[in-house]
């Protein structure tokens, strides 16, 4: 029984654990369409291992749209090399031999062969990349790097002025030695004429890591030329993934393009220092888990994962020594007997006490306020705070502290009264409720800026590139891996006591006790065993996840079908509800019901149908916060009836708002003119096509006139100047209106709601300015502006009603320029 009880349990933890990959189930087989995709084998986007299973970041986003659309996808592929199979490609999908090809980019050019939906799919970075055994490892290294060469491909212009303008922005400069293509760069680098290459995170090869990314471009699904069908089910299937799923494309972009788990790479020094020295010597303060610790005479914790993982990639060897009191811990790195401390909370004081240099931290954690139960938390002022002494806390008070060793003498302290109040991260705090069965504390949180890091300590004394070895350690593990090495260590397994089931279950116990006597020994026996194991794995499904969410800041919550009783973790008092039981569930979220998204509602909202859920949701808290979340609910059902009657749902509330809002800022840096401010042609497009979907307007085509003179006489600076000035006429002048810059020096407007006298006026009122307009670094130059406009109904084609307006826009240049020409009819 107990090898069972196990096997379930863990099948529950891996369900759990699981239900961030838990998507839709697809459509049915039968009616589905057959879309037939263009599939060039490359890296990282569209590729296909030895077994013939395809995978890749444009892939793995196609079989999220099939759960939106009804299509089945029948994958082309072409023979060649990947510019033949482009090639091959690019000429089927112009010919409409295949539906659709992905990573495709958009300009002027394509947009006359292709359709394109108005949302892309992912972005493409610019990197810096170097060979595996280079020097160079970080912006700063560039920055610091002598005669820096950088190889460029001469015909990607558009790339190297990025590349100027974040080499400016940065402080570091560089030669360009100009490449015809991807392999010509390698040999460059090769033949030690450069140093590093630039290139797309798409192109970068395996032996090249990348050192430093920035302005990304977007990248789209393109389609046959007249193919709407499509492209108007491209367009909902985006649409409805970034509502469902806000993160896919960071998730996806991470898989397959970013270094997350990657080697520590090391510059000849480092490498020297390596060599140079045998064993570097690590103390560890003992009963400080578990951030460090000791186990059968062994060091454990987190830290010593983090060193195990810099080991296993540098080579570095490590001895530890485990202490026992911080006056040890102390004289022994003083004293020079030591190199490392292993767990030394970030604070300039201790450092100074100490005389070590601080790591960057490998791991922040919040604080919470942790008193004796019997304390009321409103009478703090002149109670005795405990503290270690390690542990300087981050909240300065006048009471006097009380200090131990470690964490968990503190806590039994705590515990005892010995006493009153202490403020400790939630990882210790955990690991020794659970481990020491305190039941006389109390916690609270604190304020989320007062945090906690945790970083190494390094001797001052010590070679200055033990700490930089150290430092490229800490920064290469992702949060996956931590999160991994603070499970492994943050948890305790509960054994199960059955004096203390007796104790709490005495009324149960005596009943069975009865009806052993009445003669149905058997069958009570079974039921309750049932029942037992039942709510036996959901205490511990429930004490496992509370503790992931604890790692991760998750708020939890447990709620009870029949009971109609939902329990939540400490983390979600304050913010689900005020107290940790929730005793008639419907009721409270009832009350709410007139709030929009508040939290009890949307909660109940989702538990009605008793299914499992991972959604992203907008939800108000009750400190009146609103802020995205990721809402996960697994459902529990009573294994006696088959799976039929739900008895628990457990789950989690995670705050992605700052993820959302990476992913705004990301989607306006791919939306705006980086040089002027304004909307570029993608987010011009995209902005005046959903506004032409509710009402019409008219179109304007602008081109200046004379640009070209400006750049030859006074240069690409001065252009520049002429062309943010234009952006803002523009803006001023059309402040109603939507207002891109398509490339160069043409722009696009849109204005809803209008009519010729209206525009005629804006028109004039704009050629004026820029007439007006003179420019220190241009004189002698009168800039104007010829313009075309078109009126066009509610849901008119954009393309249709630029090209008219671009006629316009030509008709007014060879008419004298500065003027415009208003087509008679509307589009």
């Amino acid at each position: 029984m107990k090898i069972k009880k196990h096997i379930r349990n863990t099948i529950l933890i891996l369900l759990i654990l699981l239900l961030p990959t838990i998507s839709m189930l697809p459509m049915h087989a039968s009616s589905r369409r057959v879309i037939k995709v263009g599939y060039p084998i490359q890296s990282g986007l569209t590729m296909k291992d030895e077994n013939g299973n395809r995978y890749g970041y444009t892939y793995d986003y196609l079989m999220q749209i099939a759960q939106y659309n009804d299509w089945e996808y029948e994958f082309v592929e072409a023979k060649g090399d990947l510019n033949e199979q482009l090639t091959t490609l690019t000429k089927q999908l112009e010919d409409g031999e295949i539906d659709l090809l992905g990573c495709m980019r958009y300009n002027d050019a394509l947009a006359k062969m292709y359709d394109y939906p108005s949302e892309p799919y992912g972005y493409a970075y610019n990197i810096i990349a170097v060979k595996d055994d280079s020097d160079l490892v970080n912006l700063e290294s560039l920055a610091t790097k002598k005669d820096l060469k950088i190889a460029v491909n001469k015909n990607a212009k558009t790339r190297i002025e990025k590349l100027d303008q974040f080499a400016a922005m940065n402080g570091f400069t560089y030669t360009k030695i100009e490449a015809l293509d991807t392999e010509d760069l390698i040999k460059k680098i090769e033949n030690e004429e450069a140093d590093a290459y630039l290139l797309t995170d798409l192109e970068n090869t395996e032996d090249y890591r990348s050192i430093s990314r920035f302005s990304p471009d977007a990248f789209y699904f393109a389609t046959t030329k007249g193919n709407t069908e499509i492209v108007t089910e491209l367009n909902q299937a985006i649409l409805d993934l970034s509502k469902m799923n806000p993160l896919l494309t960071t998730t996806l972009y991470n898989r397959y393009f970013e270094n997350m788990c990657g080697e520590i790479h090391l510059n000849s020094k480092e490498k020297e220092f390596i060599k140079e020295n045998g064993t570097i010597k690590v103390l560890v303060l003992e009963n400080n888990a578990p951030i460090e610790d000791s186990k059968n005479g062994e060091a454990v914790g987190i830290g010593k994962d983090i060193l195990d993982f810099i080991s296993e990639n540098t080579g570095m060897k490590f001895e530890y020594e485990m202490v026992k009191t911080y006056e040890e811990y102390k004289n022994k790195i003083k004293n020079r007997e030591a190199s490392v401390l292993m767990g030394l909370p970030f604070d300039a004081s201790q450092a100074e006490t100490l005389d070590v240099t601080f790591t960057s931290p490998w791991l922040v954690s919040d604080i919470m306020l942790v008193m004796n139960k019997n304390l009321d938390p409103n009478e703090l002022k002149d109670k005795i705070k405990g503290t270690t002494y390690l542990n300087t806390p981050a909240i300065a008070e006048a009471n006097e502290d009380k200090r131990y060793n470690n964490i968990e003498d503190l806590l039994e302290a705590l515990n005892e009264r010995e006493v009153d109040y202490a403020y400790i991260n939630p990882y210790q705090l955990t690991y020794y409720t659970n481990k020491l069965h305190l039941d006389n504390l109390s916690t609270f949180s604190v304020p989320e800026y007062l945090l906690n890091q945790y970083a190494f300590g390094v001797s001052k004394n010590t070679d200055s590139r033990l700490i930089s070895i150290l430092n490229k350690g800490i920064r290469t593990i992702d949060s996956e891996k931590l999160n991994r090495y603070i499970y492994k260590n943050a948890y305790v397994e509960e054994s199960f006591h059955l004096k203390d089931f007796l104790n709490e279950h005495i009324a149960g116990v005596s009943f069975v006790a009865l009806l052993l006597i009445a003669g149905i020994v058997g069958a009570i026996f079974m039921y309750y065993r049932h029942r037992f194991e039942v709510q036996r794995a959901i205490e511990l499904e429930y004490q496992r996840y509370q503790m992931l969410s604890i790692i991760t800041g998750e708020m939890t919550f447990e709620y009870d079908f029949e009971k109609d009783t939902m329990k939540i973790s400490k983390e979600g008092i304050g913010k689900i509800a005020n107290e940790e039981m929730i005793e008639h569930f419907k009721d409270e979220s009832a009350k709410q019901e007139t709030n929009e998204h508040m939290v009890l509602t949307v909660l109940e909202e989702y538990l009605e149908n008793a299914l499992d859920r991972h959604e992203e949701v907008l939800i108000r808290m009750l400190d009146g916060s609103e802020r995205w979340y990721q809402l996960v609910i697994k459902i529990i059902y009573d294994i006696g009836n088959y799976g039929h009657r739900p008895v628990y749902a457990i789950g989690k509330i995670l705050d992605i708002q700052q993820q959302i809002n990476e992913k705004e800022q990301l989607y306006k840096e791919s939306t705006t003119d980086s040089l002027t401010g304004i909307y570029n042609r993608a987010g011009g497009f995209k902005e005046i096509n959903h506004a032409l979907s509710k009402q019409g307007g008219a179109i304007i085509m602008a081109d200046l006139d004379k640009f070209k003179q400006v750049n030859d006489e006074f240069g690409h600076f001065a252009g520049d100047h002429v062309l943010i000035e234009t952006a803002s006429i523009l803006k001023h002048v059309f402040h109603e209106g939507i207002v891109a810059r398509l490339g160069g020096d043409e722009f696009l407007l849109f204005i809803q709601n209008t009519n010729k006298e209206e525009i005629a006026l804006l028109c004039e009122r704009a050629l004026k300015e820029m007439h007006e307009k003179k420019y220190e670094d241009a004189k002698n130059v009168d800039v104007t502006m010829s313009m075309g406009v078109v009126f066009v109904k509610e849901n008119a084609s954009l393309e249709n009603a630029m090209r008219k307006a671009d006629e316009l826009l030509y008709e007014a240049k060879r008419s004298g320029r500065s003027t415009y020409h208003i087509c008679e009819e509307t589009v």
